[in-house]
């Protein structure tokens, strides 16, 4: 979401109903729930589970299932947060995806243009994705 709308719409500055919010976004109602505890950013939990996703993909990587830029980085829109990286209503929503190393690029290209063509500051938003590298 741009950084200007977010603002307008208030998700940082105590928006009355985020239930609302989290249905225009689409976002699944455990996270939304999960967001309301006051979990506003990637936490350790979700550093935990990023661990052990990478533990998985190591063990891809080994067994010769897939090459090791294949599974490069865990992202998410910026200014969604979820229950779990795990979360299956997320990932079946596309908000939460692992890429490619190419992909990774990719996304980074996209944000590099999205700022010139969206120069709208937020300090909740660096950048358009929230990113964990996994290798």
């Amino acid at each position: 979401m741009d950084p200007y709308v977010s603002s307008e719409l208030g998700v940082y500055s105590g928006l009355n109903n985020i239930e609302d919010y989290g249905a225009l976004m689409n976002y699944p109602d455990c996270c939304v729930k999960s967001f309301e505890t006051a979990r506003f950013g990637i936490d350790a939990e979700h550093l935990k589970e990023a661990e052990l996703i990478k533990k998985e993909i190591k063990n891809e990587v080994i067994n010769g299932k897939i090459n090791v830029k294949d599974k490069c980085a865990i992202i998410m829109p910026s200014g969604f947060i979820p229950c779990s990286l795990n979360c299956k209503n997320a990932i079946e929503r596309n908000l939460i995806n692992i890429v490619s190393y190419d992909e990774q690029i990719n996304i980074i290209e996209l944000e590099n243009k999205l700022s010139q063509e969206l120069p709208h500051y937020h300090g909740a938003y660096g950048e358009y994705y929230e990113k964990i590298i996994l290798l």
